[in-house]
């Protein structure tokens, strides 16, 4: 009976040790369960986290640009960039571009119609009716027709015409005797350069006769500083006389040329041509 009741009690106890440990492996199993749940939790709050900050991020930036102020002058700075690269169709109007001036104060482009009929506008100026300037590039200008944007740009006609008579040489000409019998309107055209209020320069463009211009070698932007060795703030720009002078009595001309960041000496001996 004795026994019985020992063999007995060490039953209870190794059923209730394997009870405990049973216990006790599932609670560990079910703690590392949990504990790789919560852990993939965090990992996925983590780096969804991070993925809607960044999209968030952007398209806050975007947001600011799209919101910003229209009138600002980072974004003015920005439209005038991308203008740079878009170029409107080129206009069917009889208008010219003579010459477009950069200055201090503000920028203007010479237009016309023909050489007698140029005058400076700048961006937002009536050009003819329902027709306005709207910007001014380096070697073109944006025009508003009647609500359309289209393009002024020089003339490269004469330019062209030039290159090939100084490749081919076939044609020679008296310049002197035709040089004697035009006005200085007919072969050179002049815009004063002004910059912070004092004259500069001349802005060469060709005269309703290209050949001088052609001879040469000028292009679209040369600006002439001296002429034999006379400053342009010297002369009396609304004065055609005082430059013509220089035209019908020289038989050597020196212009003194302002090319981008250059000085250019451009000798033309008019006997010898």
């Amino acid at each position: 009976m004795k026994i019985n009741t020992i063999y007995l009690q060490k039953t209870k106890d190794l059923i209730f040790y394997l009870d405990h440990k049973r216990r006790l492996v599932f609670v560990s199993i079910l703690s590392l369960v949990l504990v790789l749940e919560l852990s993939n939790l965090i990992l996925n709050i983590f780096f969804s986290e991070k993925v809607n900050y960044q999209i968030t991020q952007g398209s806050g930036a975007s947001t600011i640009e799209l919101f910003k102020d229209p009138f600002s002058s980072s974004l003015d700075s920005n439209a005038n960039q991308i203008l740079d690269y878009i170029k409107a169709p080129e206009t069917n109007l009889s208008l010219k571009l003579f010459g477009v001036t950069s200055s201090d104060d503000k920028n203007f482009a010479t237009i016309g119609v023909d050489n007698k009929d140029q005058k400076a506008y700048v961006p937002g100026d009536l050009i003819q009716d329902n027709v306005y300037l709207e910007s001014i590039q380096k070697d073109f200008v944006t025009i508003s027709r009647s609500g359309i944007s289209e393009s002024l740009s020089f003339d490269k006609s004469s330019v062209i015409t030039g290159i090939e008579l100084a490749e081919t040489k076939k044609e020679k000409i008296n310049f002197e005797n035709w040089l004697s019998g035009q006005s200085v309107d007919d072969l050179l055209s002049f815009t004063p350069i002004i910059e912070n209020g004092l004259l500069i320069g001349l802005e060469v463009s060709p005269g309703e006769d290209s050949r001088l211009y052609d001879e040469l070698e000028l292009i679209p932007g040369d600006i002439l500083i001296s002429i034999n060795g006379m400053n342009i703030s010297e002369l009396n720009i609304e004065d055609n006389d005082s430059i013509e002078s220089f035209l019908e009595s020289k038989n050597a001309l020196n212009f003194l040329i302002k090319r981008g960041e250059d000085q250019i000496n451009l000798n033309f001996d008019v006997g010898k041509i």
